[in-house]
């Protein structure tokens, strides 16, 4: 009997010694024109800068693919040359937003590019456009003319493309996914307002996410996440 609670005792010992308490790591990065955040826990400081290293790499590679804001991007390739080839993940990229503007009836349409232009978004010149502008500009917004041949888009030479209403949602779950594949458990990324959580907190509990009021100070909505993703908008930030 004493040596079976010798045995339990030493078992006890040895996970309270071999289990490093969890430090918190924050990443820091401005991506698709907007801030990034990313904050993870991890017992192993040398794993943390090692998983920093490919979070940072796998955002470099999807500023480079979909950022309307370079102009060495591949959207930015698009809309110049008009065509470009896909990956096979980007082509499943292009069919989901064209699967979400036929869901939303044209609502949501990535070849919106020259209306944000119009109205001065992209320089930060802001206008408001008079109806008939707006209408010969409207002609040239029409998803169902992008079209995928092979693993080639193609859009019409009149045509500009857009990404940001899916772009840093769709990066915040490749950054989720990295970080799943790494055994990270407890997660909050931040990709200009699109929230995903890995897990719980360290502290065991959901992830509390506050909404700041869009007209005074202070916090207008608390959300609570876990393996869940929050998207906001607004008129105040973006």
């Amino acid at each position: 009997m004493k040596t079976r609670r010798s045995l339990l005792l030493l078992f006890i010992l040895l996970v309270t010694f071999c289990s490093r308490p969890e430090k918190e790591t924050v990443y820091k990065r401005f991506i698709i024109g907007a801030n990034c955040e990313i904050k993870f826990y991890c017992d192993d400081s040398t794993r943390a800068a090692a998983i920093c290293n490919k979070v940072d790499r796998e955002l470099f590679l999807l500023d480079s693919l979909l950022s309307r804001f370079s102009d060495i991007s591949l959207v930015s390739k698009i809309n110049k040359d008009h065509q470009a080839v896909l990956t096979q993940d980007l082509i499943q990229l292009f069919e989901l937003c064209d699967s979400m503007s036929v869901l939303t009836s044209g609502r949501f349409d990535i070849s919106i590019a020259p209306l944000v232009e119009l109205w001065g978004f992209y320089k930060r010149n802001y206008q408001l456009p008079d109806s008939s502008e707006i209408d010969k500009i409207k002609k040239r917004v029409n998803h169902a003319r992008i079209k995928i041949v092979d693993n080639t888009i193609i859009i019409p030479d009149n045509m500009l493309i857009d990404l940001g209403g899916i772009a840093q949602g769709y990066v915040a779950d490749r950054i989720t996914d990295l970080l799943k594949k790494d055994r990270i458990e407890h997660a909050l990324i931040n990709i200009g307002g699109e929230i995903a959580a890995v897990g719980r907190s360290p502290r065991n509990k959901s992830w509390r996410i506050g909404i700041k009021h869009p007209r005074k100070n202070g916090i207008i909505e608390i959300v609570e996440l876990e393996n869940y993703t929050l998207s906001t908008s607004g008129d105040y930030e973006k």
